[in-house]
């Protein structure tokens, strides 16, 4: 049995200033006032269970949206745009586990609540062009 080729890809819009964007996502973790009901993809990528108190899934979503930030740029990783959008791309071949460090950060990022992610504007979290 072989390695398979596995990749994560992380669109964002063009025209939204990278450290602008990173601030109006971890800004709009800060003002959530329960636990998101679709949170539980995000703690599946960590092998966590889902914490029960809203304080920890914030630090946790944060420090994911931070991690994204500091790594897509990495030698681990790579860009394209298309249509107005960036595609972060990180991947490689796997026997099993992770072909990158940057891979498991950026399946966490895009496992986040979809309320956050649609502030990314993308296309695949909002279902409309730009």
């Amino acid at each position: 049995m072989g390695a398979d080729m596995i990749a994560v890809v992380i669109p964002i819009r063009d025209d939204l200033d990278n450290n602008e964007l990173q601030q109006k996502l971890i800004s709009a973790v800060k003002a959530l006032k329960s636990i998101p009901d679709d949170i539980s993809e995000f703690y599946e990528q960590t092998c966590s269970e889902i914490p029960e108190k809203l304080r920890t899934v914030k630090s946790d979503l944060i420090e994911a949206i931070n991690e994204f930030f500091q790594w897509r740029y990495g030698r681990q990783a790579t860009n394209f745009s298309y249509k107005g959008e960036t595609f972060y791309i990180t991947g490689g071949l796997s026997w099993g586990g992770s072909p990158t460090d940057a891979f498991d950060v950026f399946v966490k990022f895009g496992a986040m609540p979809i309320e956050i992610l649609r502030i990314t504007g993308a296309k695949m979290f909002t279902g409309v062009e730009k």
